[in-house]
């Protein structure tokens, strides 16, 4: 134990003088049969998600293909998504600022850490920037499922497709409550995607009583 502290020690002590520059994390996803859109498909859906809240995106075809830039290189967050042979590849680059928050890891040796931290960036950061709804975002919807269910709170889904509801008795408005429990519940359930027609939907299974059980946790 003696020894293994010593190294511990030593390993922290390289690190004390070092400064984290920049830092790169990627995610290649595979391309499979099962694929309901073409990667260049969801690139140009990405592009006009994007493009809505954040000029600062470009669409480009290079030598190697089709390429999506979000950020300025220069920036402390720039991300690429391309083509490549049989995949498409989800490139992170932090640093400057955003980076300093990691350095007492990195000279602390709290490497396990530090890695974490940073996956945990690179997922939502691209949470927050992809539409999560697509083929080739199923992967980043499954990393994002455990640290969405430390944060979101009960209140919290996306409702753009509910209408404006008045109620006419007090059954109607606890039927609709329960809608809402519903739809928050089964955002964080494992599911298998399907299609009718053009229109895609979500299959999920699950039993009533878990359903209850947290419909009861969530009125405490």
């Amino acid at each position: 134990m003696k020894d293994g502290n010593c190294c511990k020690k030593r390993r922290g002590e390289a690190f004390s003088d070092s400064i984290l520059g920049r830092f790169d994390i990627y995610y290649r996803r595979e391309d499979r049969k099962t694929d309901k859109t073409l990667p260049e498909d969801f690139l140009e859906a990405c592009h006009k998600k994007v493009r809505k809240t954040n000029q600062n995106v470009s669409f480009e075809k290079n030598k190697k293909g089709l390429i999506l830039k979000l950020g300025n290189r220069k920036g402390n967050n720039y991300c690429r998504i391309y083509k490549e042979k049989t995949s498409l590849k989800f490139e992170y680059e932090m640093k400057g600022q955003l980076l300093r928050k990691y350095h007492s890891l990195l000279i602390s040796n709290c490497l396990e850490e530090l890695e974490n931290l940073m996956c945990e960036g690179f997922l939502r950061h691209f949470g927050k920037l992809l539409p999560l709804e697509e083929s080739f975002t199923d992967w980043l919807v499954v990393k994002l499922r455990p640290l969405r269910k430390q944060k979101l709170s009960f209140a919290t889904f996306h409702s753009h497709y509910l209408e404006e509801k008045k109620f006419s008795e007090g059954g109607e408005r606890k039927k609709f409550f329960m809608l809402l429990q519903f739809l928050n519940y089964a955002q964080n359930l494992d599911y298998e995607r399907g299609a009718l027609g053009s229109t895609t939907y979500r299959q999920v299974i699950f039993q009533v009583k878990d359903f209850l059980e947290y419909q009861k946790k969530s009125e405490e």
